[in-house]
């Protein structure tokens, strides 16, 4: 068993071999983060801008960060889900909301189709699964859905054995969406990005940015960079850089992945669509199946005391969505655990992304805080950035505008004593 995420686990981020920084290095734009916001970024700003240098840091490597360690899914659901968006905030809002969503699928489309990415992308859909006690969250959403004009359609507890297998979930939603192998997508960026003249320097990690013009990074190593613009690509790590500290905070998700599975145990749970599979609880497992067959189910949300993003042990994390899995699906026990894995996401209160330019520090954008819909916002946010750089415009930059200052968060220990009583409420609800 190995703690590496399973999508860098693969020989291609063995064979990539990116410099550290060193020495003084002066560049008009610094990227921090080479997950899939500051790779997106340095692809736009080099298409929109191609005279402009482009540096981007990393701390560890490509995607170590939550853009390695995503689901995979890429879905226009808006938020905390249609049916609460539009309960929430009515027709009007929750249109804009999900035509934000998905200018972000359309610019994750057209990032891999211009890189010519091989990522597994394919269109499965997806299945938002209920207990008895979720059937009427699951009509409320469906008919958010009619209303919006978005498609999909209810599966009573007959019809969805006829998908899957179990006798554990009562209906689902089903719904289009597409899916994509988060690691090789990043992969995939971080080489369109070089081609189009960007530096990307690994193992660089920033301590601390020094206003001024230029501004100063400061790295870990000892290196110097100076930058006329920064841009924060950090999400759930933004905090401890001394940025957006109360109004973005991390949350720690885990995740396993099964053994390849056989191919009688995956006649012996149907599922011939592989849809990706969401339980309509908030507090719910995540479940997919890979092009390799395996199962990977994601879960379990942890905060640490003043936003840490510390690993922490995955030995009972492992434990518990090894018996998720099995209460689910009996007929694969033993479940065979090949990989486990956490990471870190970047939330606001609001469930909106914060992507703008931060006031009175210099020109320092961000993009981060993306509430589990990172793989469609992180790239759309990218492109977001490099209008921004250029003073260009979009209906896009104006709704995210709206929402670049995220309402604030409690502070400490009221933070962590909230967030974790909330978490544990709605685990114990179901919800």
């Amino acid at each position: 068993m190995t703690g590496q995420p399973l999508w860098l686990d693969e020989q291609a981020f063995a064979d990539l071999k990116l410099p550290v920084a060193e020495g003084q290095i002066e560049t008009d734009v610094a990227i921090i983060g080479a997950g899939i916001t500051g790779l997106s970024a340095a692809c736009h700003l080099k298409a929109r801008l191609p005279d402009v240098d482009v540096v981007v840091l990393e701390r560890e490597r490509v995607a170590s960060g939550a853009s390695g360690r995503s689901s995979g899914a890429l879905t226009d659901i808006p938020g905390l889900r249609w049916g609460y968006e539009f309960a929430q905030f009515g027709e009007a809002e929750t249109r804009r909301a999900a035509a934000f969503q998905a200018s972000g699928v359309e610019t994750a489309l057209r990032l891999i189709e211009e890189g010519e990415i091989d990522c597994d992308l394919g269109s499965p859909g997806y299945l938002m699964l209920g207990r008895e006690r979720e059937v009427p969250l699951l009509r409320q959403e469906l008919e958010a859905m009619e209303r919006l004009g978005k498609e999909g359609r209810l599966l009573t507890r007959e019809e969805l054995k006829t998908v899957l297998k179990q006798d554990y979930y009562e209906a689902a939603v089903w719904a289009p969406s597409r899916w994509l192998n988060p690691g090789r997508y990043a992969l995939g960026l971080a080489r369109l990005a070089q081609q189009r003249g960007a530096r990307i320097f690994e193992q660089s990690a920033v301590k601390g940015v020094r206003r001024g013009r230029p501004m100063r990074l400061r790295l870990a190593g000892g290196a110097d960079i100076q930058a006329n613009t920064v841009v924060l690509a950090t999400n759930g790590y933004t905090p401890k850089l001394g940025y957006l500290r109360l109004r973005i905070f991390p949350l720690h998700t885990c995740a396993v992945a099964t053994e390849p599975l056989s191919r009688k145990e995956l006649d012996s749970v149907g599922w011939s669509g592989r849809q990706v599979l969401f339980e309509a609880a908030q507090t719910g497992h995540t479940l997919y199946l890979t092009p390799d067959d395996r199962l990977v189910c994601r879960g379990t949300i942890r905060y640490q005391f003043n936003d840490g993003v510390a690993p922490f042990d995955l030995t009972d994390v492992e434990a518990l969505l090894a018996a998720a899995i099995q209460e689910r699906f009996p007929q694969l026990r033993p479940i065979r655990i090949s990989h486990s894995w956490s990471g870190v996401l970047g939330m606001t209160r609001s469930f909106q992304p914060a992507i703008g330019r931060l006031q009175g520090h210099g020109d320092i954008l961000h993009g981060v805080g993306y509430s589990g819909h990172g793989i469609a916002l992180a790239s759309l946010a990218g492109r977001l950035i490099a209008e921004l750089f250029a003073g260009d415009q979009s209906e896009e930059q104006t709704y995210a505008l709206e929402h670049a200052v995220p309402p604030l968060m409690p502070p400490e220990p009221l933070r962590w004593l909230a967030i974790n009583a909330l978490t544990r409420w709605q685990r114990r609800h179901g919800q």
